[in-house]
């Protein structure tokens, strides 16, 4: 291989060792599938299709972090303790730590769900929702998780509260986040089945 692989040049690596694991070829690493069929739109024109997301074993990931360990050098940047945001606690953080459990398995699922400000309030306080309650939940949100989602990374559970009308998170959820994050969480969450009414479960 070259000293420096262009992007194209690393997308074939990858996609190489992912078929090969899809295949079976490759020790400690597995494929699962996600996502919609392959189709087409209105004008014709082919849409993104399932995604393969590699699985691997936890000796496969001891070997890599070791190889990683050998030929890389990284300082981590240390942050000041303000910049922690301790995690929830209580019953209300309990259902919300369950509700974010159940809509990540719908997206691994291919079943990808979400639900309004006013579906979470009522099913993680259950107490009637008011406007006032937006920035109770979007906290809470925040502090629940993180838990890892395939095709986007460590998430919590507010990348899964959206406005009703818009049926995408409020603004303060995108702030920080990069833009391939955004184009990812529409990919996976831009079609989302939504929960809203009070009669709506998951």
């Amino acid at each position: 291989l070259p000293v420096k692989l262009t992007d194209d040049q690393n997308d074939a690596c990858i996609a190489a060792i992912i078929a090969a694991a899809a295949d079976g070829k490759v020790a400690g690493m597995s494929v699962e599938r996600i996502g919609k069929e392959l189709y087409r739109d209105e004008t014709h024109q082919l849409r993104e299709g399932p995604m393969a997301i590699p699985s691997i074993s936890e000796e496969l990931r001891r070997r890599l972090d070791e190889l990683l360990g050998r030929m890389l050098k990284v300082k981590l940047p240390q942050y000041e303790a303000t910049h922690y945001t301790p995690p929830a606690t209580g019953e209300p953080a309990q259902r919300a730590t369950e509700l974010l459990g159940k809509l990540v398995a719908h997206v691994t699922q291919g079943n990808p769900v979400v639900c309004s400000y006013s579906w979470a309030y009522n099913r993680i306080f259950e107490q009637r929702w008011s406007r006032n309650c937006t920035s109770t939940i979007v906290s809470l949100g925040e502090r629940t998780g993180p838990v890892e989602l395939p095709g986007l990374g460590f998430v919590h559970l507010d990348a899964f509260i959206v406005a009703a009308k818009s049926r995408k998170p409020g603004e303060g959820h995108w702030k920080g986040k990069s833009t391939e994050y955004k184009q990812h969480w529409y990919e996976l969450l831009g079609a989302a089945k939504l929960l809203h009414e009070k009669r709506d479960s998951i």
